[in-house]
């Protein structure tokens, strides 16, 4: 499977299993979109991959988990980010 340039999502992108992941996607060469409803560990984690902005989008989300709309409105955000 190719990796390089490829789009990647992460949701709890933040921290733990999610962070660990976008290390060894970001080496690989995805492009990512950090999905996750904590602002500080998003920013952490792109200060710690030093991707350009347009390589490593983040997206905070807002609103409770038990809303359907959210995923669609991240999708949409991610579409258009990326």
């Amino acid at each position: 499977m190719k990796i390089e340039g490829s789009i990647v999502a992460i949701t709890g992108g933040g921290g733990g299993l999610g962070a660990a992941m976008a290390h060894r996607l970001a080496r690989q060469g995805a492009r990512l979109a950090l999905i996750d409803f904590r602002t500080d560990e998003l920013d952490k984690l792109r200060e710690e991959l030093a991707m350009p902005e347009k390589d490593c989008l983040v997206v905070l989300l807002i609103a409770p988990h038990h809303r359907p709309p959210v995923p669609c409105r991240t999708m949409e955000r991610l579409l258009q980010g990326l």
